[in-house]
């Protein structure tokens, strides 16, 4: 009998003590994790109109429950997605110095298309390509509803052997030039819009400021960094960024190195086993990236490599979309003032979200 009063007032006990983690957890996620979104941007005409057809905009972000922080929202993201097929049709184009850029043109089902058929221009983030879980779910909606996506493939990021020595970011304008127009001679009648996740969103915005006539009808970047330069200043000190993020990185480029590694080796101004030697980005920027890009200093490679400095140059309409509690991007790397005083932007925000974690 004792033995069964005292089971009983555990599970009393328990019930209880689940009953109020519930109801904190729950106060937590109002309180925290809970974020109505922000819109910044010039009340113009087109731009309320634009805002107008966006019911999502004018709403709030509710974050899955079980994702409590920044760096989760960006991993179950990326990992733990169930697969979707957007069967893809494979096109490959060729850049100036030999590099072949891969597209994957998503088709799974969907309205018929025709010529003029809005053309949707993805770019991944760093180390995607157009298999991660991110591009093949908005592949598929995308086809859903519609649209016609394709997905340009960085050079050295898929199974593909490379063609020339160079990874994405050393020529990325010239490369998403190559793409848009090589999409718009196949649909000259046809929007083009593109959307870039992450670095994806940063090499989109230096082409059209680099690039003011060029055939989009619109762009959203994701989570863009804007400035490598703040962004590598922000990681310093920080363990998950160091241990993490950066590991992360360091690890996907030595891999594709290591997979194309007879072609680095013909180039006589970078040691490929220097670049393996490296232990983190910072070295690996000295050892490949900085003598592959010509370039001499560490400065020259960020200089070159950013878009917070010509955001007024921005003539195509461009939501942008970003979230405050970011993992790998300081808030103070969002040009806030320049993109308030271009009429072409709107800038998107929540309080949660992560790193493309939305």
């Amino acid at each position: 009998l004792v033995c069964l009063m005292s089971v009983k007032s555990l599970s009393t006990n328990l019930w209880g003590i689940c009953a109020v983690s519930v109801a904190l957890y729950g106060l937590y996620y109002w309180r925290r994790m809970y974020s109505p979104i922000m819109l910044t941007y010039q009340k113009n005409q087109f731009n309320q109109s634009i805002v107008s057809k966006c019911s999502l905009l004018l709403g709030s972000y509710w974050p899955s429950i079980p994702v409590f922080n920044s760096h989760l929202q960006g991993i179950i993201l990326m990992r733990f997605r169930s697969k979707v097929d957007p069967k893809y049709r494979r096109e490959s184009i060729i850049a100036k110095d030999g590099a072949t850029l891969l597209l994957d043109w998503g088709e799974s089902e969907g309205p018929e298309l025709t010529p003029n058929s809005p053309v949707v221009c993805l770019l991944t983030g760093t180390t995607g390509n157009s298999y991660s879980s991110y591009i093949t779910y908005l592949m598929v909606a995308l086809r859903k509803q519609g649209y016609r996506p394709v997905c340009m493939n960085y050079p050295g990021l898929t199974d593909f052997p490379m063609t020339a020595p160079r990874f994405f970011c050393i020529d990325s304008v010239s490369d998403l030039k190559l793409f848009i127009d090589h999409v718009h001679e196949l649909y000259p009648d046809a929007p083009i819009i593109a959307i870039g996740f992450s670095i994806g969103g940063h090499f989109y915005l230096k082409y059209v400021q680099e690039e003011p006539d060029n055939p989009l009808s619109g762009l959203m970047t994701i989570s863009a960094p804007f400035s490598p330069l703040k962004c590598d200043a922000f990681w310093k000190g920080k363990w998950i960024n160091e241990n993490v993020y950066d590991q992360h990185f360091l690890n996907k480029f030595k891999d594709g190195i290591r997979k194309n590694e007879a072609i680095f080796r013909t180039v006589d101004y970078i040691n490929v086993d220097d670049i393996y030697a490296s232990k983190n980005m910072y070295e690996m920027h000295h050892t490949f990236t900085i003598p592959l890009s010509k370039l001499k200093t560490i400065e020259e490679y960020y200089q070159q490599n950013q878009s917070d400095q010509r955001v007024k140059d921005v003539k195509v309409p461009t939501l942008i979309l970003h979230a405050w509690n970011d993992p790998v991007i300081p808030s103070h790397a969002i040009p806030i003032e320049d993109i308030k005083n271009n009429p072409n932007l709107i800038l998107a925000t929540t309080e949660r979200g992560g790193h493309t974690g939305w």
